[in-house]
């Protein structure tokens, strides 16, 4: 197994950003968050020092990001820093999200809650959560039945792509029960389809 890391080019806790105080809901004020713009390359320089730790330190094979949103995040960062990662470990793998994931095709392509239908000539993997969350919500009960998720994955794994699907642990790191049981099911259900 290859270790991958997760990385948010949004930083909430950085005191270069800041909760956008012109958007007009939740996503607006915090989704969008705005960048101070005297700390814009102090920032970036800040994302380099911790990726290249997890490079270096922690020898990450993959990182997968996400943020690539927000306003003050642009294409030429976005490729600056893809070159900088690509020197400093030339085999690491790269999302597209690096950059502005509609323009960006490097390394692997991203759709989220949805998925290609036909195949491509590029890596992709399909992002969907088992429930309509990406993190843990407990009034969020629209979960996905084990019959789903298996035609998911075989509807993405025949057009060339992989399947990512959040499970939504909660801030213990617990997975929930009904996470855990649509998941055994589903398995189960593929090996005896394996049959």
């Amino acid at each position: 197994m290859r270790f991958g890391t997760y990385y948010s080019i949004i930083d909430w806790h950085h005191d270069s950003q800041y909760r956008n105080s012109d958007g007009k809901n939740g996503w607006d004020k915090w989704g969008q968050v705005a960048m101070k713009p005297d700390q814009r390359a102090v920032y970036i320089q800040y994302m380099k020092n911790q990726l290249k730790e997890l490079i270096v330190k922690y020898d990450t094979d993959m990182l997968w990001f996400d943020g690539d949103w927000v306003n003050w995040w642009d294409m030429a960062a976005g490729q600056e820093l893809y070159q900088y990662l690509r020197e400093l470990k030339p085999s690491l793998i790269i999302n597209n999200r690096v950059a502005k994931r509609e323009q960006f095709k490097r390394d692997f392509g991203t759709p989220e809650q949805e998925h290609l239908s036909a195949k491509v000539d590029y890596d992709w993997e399909a992002c969907y959560t088992l429930n309509n969350s990406w993190g843990f919500k407990r009034s969020d009960s629209a979960w996905k039945s084990p019959e789903e998720v298996n035609k998911k994955l075989v509807e993405i794994n025949t057009q060339g792509g992989n399947l990512l699907l959040n499970i939504g642990p909660d801030g213990n790191g617990e997975v929930p029960a009904i996470s855990k049981e649509i998941l055994l099911k589903a398995a189960a259900e593929r090996k005896g389809q394996a049959k």
